[in-house]
């Protein structure tokens, strides 16, 4: 098991180097990671202020 989760891991690295098919606002490509992680971080920080409650376990996983 631990062997997959190394895998992942490193799957996970190549994250970083694979670009998006859009751009920024100020005109910079991102990769899939930056994303990723922008997109994670927006929905922890706006969860709480929702008025329907989500499964933010759920939502991270996707």
């Amino acid at each position: 098991m631990e062997h997959n989760i190394l895998q992942v891991i490193a799957l996970a690295e190549k994250l970083k180097y694979e670009m998006r098919h859009s751009w920024l606002s100020n005109g910079r490509q991102e990769s899939v990671a930056e994303h990723t992680w922008r997109m994670s971080l927006m929905a922890i920080l706006v969860e709480p202020y929702l008025d329907q409650k989500v499964n933010i376990e759920k939502l991270l996983k996707m």
